[in-house]
């Protein structure tokens, strides 16, 4: 029973933020863009993101739950431990983490800014938010970059758009 009360959490939490992350870049993102501009929508969803990223990071440490089992794994990596991957998340950590911190780091934002935070800072089992050696350089480097990139991906989606448009 308690394994299902973990998978039932992680599912619960998984579909909120797919929800929040879908509605920003799907329906939010492109509004913006097309009622102020490139720029503002650029700068509303970099503050956006920056929120819910710092948001994630301080409700996974006031909770002190491991329900993403990002601690397990790192603590299992520590002492180098088999690791079992039956959670989604940690077979796509183990996946990439072989590739690179920065690879890692940018993916993991891509799902949520929070994520990169959770691996990236020292210790496992600690729940200290943003401690660690550059977790807010990293932190922000990493939503401005996603961001930047999926603005110039709907530009050229718009422009692409356009140009049909006037072809037709």
């Amino acid at each position: 029973m308690k394994r299902r009360n973990k998978v039932v959490r992680f599912g619960s939490i998984f579909l909120l933020n797919l929800t929040v992350k879908e509605i920003i870049d799907i329906g939010l993102t492109p509004f913006l863009i097309i009622k102020y501009g490139y720029t503002i929508s650029l700068i509303l969803t970099i503050i956006i993101y920056l929120l819910i990223g710092v948001l994630s990071v301080v409700l996974y440490d006031q909770y002190k739950k491991d329900f993403l089992l990002i601690e397990a794994l790192k603590r299992k990596l520590a002492n180098n431990e088999e690791i079992s991957a039956s959670n989604k998340l940690i077979c796509f950590i183990i996946r990439w983490i072989h590739k690179g911190k920065f690879v890692l780091g940018i993916l993991s934002s891509f799902k949520n800014p929070g994520l990169l935070v959770l691996l990236y800072r020292d210790g496992f089992d600690l729940y200290n938010g943003f401690t660690g050696k550059n977790i807010w350089w990293s932190f922000l480097r990493n939503i401005f970059l996603i961001q930047i990139y999926y603005h110039l991906f709907l530009y050229t989606g718009f422009s692409l758009w356009e140009y049909l448009h006037e072809l037709l």
